[in-house]
């Protein structure tokens, strides 16, 4: 994980690590006990191929997301060969990320962005088409905004996702609006209850037209 020197000289000075670890072939309890330990050996006895094959058997991973180069998926999947991607967002920088950016590098809490975009427009193109704003339902206290759209792209040369130039990509985007985040001193007991807007504002009336002929282009 990129870290600034601020931010991993302060992890350090709690003993903290920031990237849980798993082991991913085990079941239960042990998943995330035995992944620290495969890590753990390689971090305080160094590398061999002994240990590797212990970590490689035992499906060691990092559960992280990608957040500081490209955390929604997209890029894999199209990668892979998929022509049409459903992504669901909580922030539109992760579907303008994906294209050309407008200026240069970026920088967030001193940690550097990755731009690596697989599609040719630019972010400051008019991306999004087809765009429909549904009704909130009245009371929703996290729910702030629930909004599909169309975007269409088309692929430029990535060898780091082994994407080649030219295809032609339509992006189904769904749009969950709302305060609620991952980081720190975030009470995910609150996610429930956005869980719950969510489900109510496409159960509403006012949404259920548009809604279905939506839903229709998603499956």
């Amino acid at each position: 994980m990129c870290l600034s020197r601020t931010v991993d000289a302060t992890v350090g000075n709690f003993e903290a690590q920031l990237i849980p670890w798993a082991a991913l072939a085990l079941d239960g309890e042990e998943t995330f006990s035995r992944g620290v330990v495969g890590y753990k050996d390689l971090e305080e006895k160094g590398v061999s191929r002994a240990r590797l094959n212990a970590c490689a058997r035992s499906g060691v991973a990092a559960v992280i997301d990608g957040g500081y180069t490209e955390g929604s998926g997209v890029a894999q999947a199209v990668s892979v060969g998929a022509h049409e991607v459903v992504m669901v967002v909580s922030d539109l920088d992760s579907v303008s990320g994906l294209f050309q950016p407008e200026k240069g590098s970026t920088e967030t809490l001193g940690i550097p962005r990755l731009h690596l975009p697989i599609f040719e427009e630019r972010e400051g193109d008019p991306l999004f088409e087809e765009m429909h704003d549904f009704h909130i339902t009245e009371g929703s206290q996290f729910l702030q905004g629930f909004m599909l759209a169309t975007v269409r792209g088309t692929t430029v040369r990535n060898q780091l996702f082994g994407i080649a130039e030219g295809r032609q990509v339509t992006l189904r985007v769904v749009f969950v609006g709302t305060h609620l985040a991952i980081g720190l001193l975030s009470d995910y007991n609150h996610d429930c209850g956005l869980a719950q807007e969510i489900v109510q504002c496409m159960l509403s009336e006012q949404n259920a037209s548009p809604l279905e002929a939506w839903l229709l282009r998603y499956v």
